[in-house]
C-alpha cells in the first residue's frame, strides 16, 4: 500500500524530477479517475485483464436471517450517506416510501448510521450489516440507488444495477466505471447541488430501470 501511494502522489507531484510521466499529462480532461491509474498496470507489465475491472467478493456472505427476510421479491438497495453532506440527497425516506406502494418489490436501507423510524415502510438493516457482509448484500440487490460513496462503487465493480446521485463532483471522473455500462444511470442536479435534484426524476429513473430488469 505504501508502494501505491508513492507512485501514485510521486506522479502527481514530482514525476519531472524522478521518471517519465505515465499516462494523460493534462489533469483539464474529463477522464475518469480509473482510466487515469490504468497506464500504471501496463508499466508495470500487466496487460491482460477485464476492462470493467470486476471486483469478486466470494468469502461474503450474509448472516441467515438476513438472508431469508430478502426472499421473496426484487431488492431495491438504497444508501442514503455520503462522506460528505454537500453529496447527500436528502429525499431518500420520500423516495423509499414511494417505492414502497410497489408490492412486488422490497425497499432496503443500508448505511452505516443507525436512526430509526425514518424508513418506517422498508426494510432497514443500516449498522446491523457488518463491513464483510456489505458485498453480499450489494449482490442480493435487483438494483442499488446511491449518493456518490464508496458502495455505490462496490456495486458497479460488482455489476450490479445502478441509480447514483451526484452533486458537487463530477460523475464523468468519479461515476460508476466503465462509464458506458448499461448497469447504470448517473443522475446529476443541473446546478450541481444535489438537493435540487427533483424526487419525480430519481423515481422514473429507479422505475426505468427496474422495467428493464423485468424485462
Amino acid at each position: 500500500i505504501k508502494v501505491f501511494y508513492f507512485i501514485f502522489f510521486g506522479n502527481y507531484y514530482f514525476s519531472t524530477l524522478f521518471y517519465d510521466s505515465i499516462g494523460e499529462k493534462d489533469r483539464s480532461m474529463r477522464i475518469h479517475a480509473i482510466d487515469r491509474m490504468l497506464p500504471f498496470l501496463t508499466a508495470l507489465g500487466i496487460s491482460e485483464l477485464d476492462e470493467s475491472l470486476p471486483l469478486h467478493f466470494s468469502g461474503s456472505r450474509l448472516n441467515g436471517k438476513l438472508e431469508k427476510l430478502l426472499l421473496g421479491k426484487k431488492n431495491i438497495l438504497l444508501f442514503p450517506e455520503s462522506r460528505r453532506k454537500e453529496k447527500v440527497w436528502p429525499l431518500f425516506r420520500e423516495l423509499a416510501e414511494m417505492l414502497s406502494l410497489d408490492s412486488k418489490s422490497r425497499v432496503v436501507v443500508a448505511g452505516a448510521e443507525s436512526r430509526r423510524n425514518e424508513f418506517s415502510r422498508s426494510l432497514d438493516v443500516r449498522g446491523k450489516v457488518p463491513l464483510n457482509e456489505l458485498p453480499a448484500l450489494i449482490g442480493r440487490a435487483d438494483l442499488v440507488v446511491s449518493n456518490d460513496s464508496a458502495t455505490l462503487h462496490i456495486a458497479s465493480a460488482m455489476g450490479r444495477p445502478s441509480v447514483s446521485l451526484f452533486g458537487p463532483t463530477d460523475p464523468v471522473r468519479y461515476g460508476p466505471y466503465p462509464a458506458d455500462s448499461d448497469d447504470s444511470v448517473v443522475l446529476q442536479a443541473p446546478s450541481r447541488k444535489i438537493e435540487d435534484l427533483q424526487i419525480n426524476t430519481v423515481y422514473r429513473a429507479v422505475a426505468e430501470k427496474l422495467s428493464q430488469a423485468n424485462a
